[in-house]
C-alpha cells in the first residue's frame, strides 16, 4: 500500500495524506504504531536511500510553504517513476518540496505548419458569383486568372455587369465595389472543370445577367 501511495500520487504532500489515511486504517485494525513506524522507516530507507521517520518526512516537505515544480517531457511510465524517485531523494536532501511536473508533446509540435499564403493567390481558378447590392441582379462567372484580373474586364463597357450598373444604378463599376460584391462559389483545378461547374451553377441559380455568350460552348470552343 505504500508502494500503491508512492507511486501514484505526484508530490509528497499528497503522499503524506495518502500515509495517514493508511494509519488511520490500520489503527482502526488495532495495528501497533510501533510496528507502523518500522515498515514506514523501511519504505522510505529504500526509497530515499536515507532513514527518515515520519516526523522528519513532514517537516522536510512543510519547510517550504511554495513547492518548486519541473516541467519535465513524459517518455513513459518507467523513467516517470524513476525521476519521481530522485526528485523525492532531493526534496529530503534540500528540505524543499520539489515537484517534477510531466507533459505530453502536443500533435502540432510533430507536424509543420503550412505557410500561410496570401488570399490573392488561392483566387484563382475559381467560379464566382456576383450579386448586385441594388437589387437582384446576379451574374455566375469563372476565371482561370486571379480574380482581380477578372474584375478588370468586368469594367469593361462589354461586360453584362458594367452595363447593368451604369444602366439601372447609374454606378460606374469600380474594382473595389466589384469584389464587395462577389463571393466564391467553388475552387477548381482546371479550366475545363471550372466551365462544368459554372455551368451547374447558371442552371441551379439562373442569374439575370448571364447572356448566351457565357454558355460553356461558347467559351470552350472560342
Amino acid at each position: 500500500m505504500l508502494h500503491r501511495a508512492y507511486n501514484y500520487n505526484s508530490d509528497w504532500h499528497r503522499i503524506l495524506k495518502e500515509i495517514d489515511h493508511l494509519w488511520d486504517v490500520f489503527s482502526a485494525l488495532q495495528y501497533p504504531r510501533a510496528f507502523f513506524d518500522s515498515v514506514l522507516n523501511e519504505f522510505m530507507k529504500t526509497k530515499c536511500s536515507k532513514d527518515f521517520t515520519r516526523e522528519e518526512e513532514i517537516s522536510s516537505v512543510q519547510a517550504s510553504q511554495k513547492p518548486i515544480r519541473f516541467v519535465i517531457p513524459y517518455k513513459g511510465s518507467k523513467q516517470s517513476i524513476f525521476i519521481k524517485h530522485r526528485f523525492s531523494y532531493l526534496t529530503a536532501k534540500v528540505g524543499i518540496a520539489i515537484q517534477p511536473t510531466f507533459v505530453s508533446r502536443k500533435l502540432s509540435s510533430c507536424l509543420s505548419l503550412r505557410e500561410l499564403k496570401p488570399d490573392i493567390v488561392n483566387r484563382q481558378c475559381v467560379v464566382y458569383y456576383f450579386q448586385c447590392d441594388q437589387c437582384d441582379a446576379g451574374y455566375v462567372g469563372m476565371t482561370i486568372q486571379h480574380l482581380h484580373q477578372r474584375m478588370q474586364g468586368h469594367m469593361s463597357a462589354d461586360s453584362s455587369i458594367s452595363k447593368h450598373l451604369r444602366a439601372a444604378h447609374m454606378l460606374e463599376p469600380k474594382t473595389p465595389h466589384l469584389e464587395k460584391c462577389i463571393r466564391i462559389l467553388k475552387k477548381c483545378n482546371s479550366k475545363f472543370d471550372c466551365l462544368i461547374n459554372e455551368m451547374l451553377f447558371i442552371q441551379k441559380m439562373r442569374p439575370s445577367l448571364n447572356v448566351e455568350s457565357d454558355s460553356v460552348k461558347a467559351k470552350f470552343f472560342v
